[in-house]
């Protein structure tokens, strides 16, 4: 389904797609599959991997770049730091 419904997969949709499950199924069928038809059910099982990994490669970098702008406060008892108007610790 995944192959030819392009653009129709929402994130709910596939976050709830078990792959290995699918893969143990097109390998292992109930009943006998032609090899053609097992090809285009794994094409369909690599499109939705790879929308999966766009989708986790796309959150991490937006998690990434939100965290790198954010403004980071100064602390305010740093240990490394001297007290105000002392010249030795």
């Amino acid at each position: 389904m995944a192959a030819t419904m392009h653009a129709n997969i929402n994130r709910r949709k596939l976050n709830k797609l078990n792959i290995i499950k699918i893969c143990e199924e097109i390998l292992n069928p109930a009943i006998p599959m032609a090899l053609r038809l097992s090809g285009i059910l794994m094409g369909g099982v690599v499109i939705v991997y790879e929308r999966k990994v766009k989708m986790l490669y796309d959150d991490v970098s937006r998690l990434l770049i939100n965290e790198a702008w954010k403004v980071k406060s100064a602390p305010e008892a740093d240990p490394i730091m001297l007290p105000k108007r002392k010249s030795q610790a």
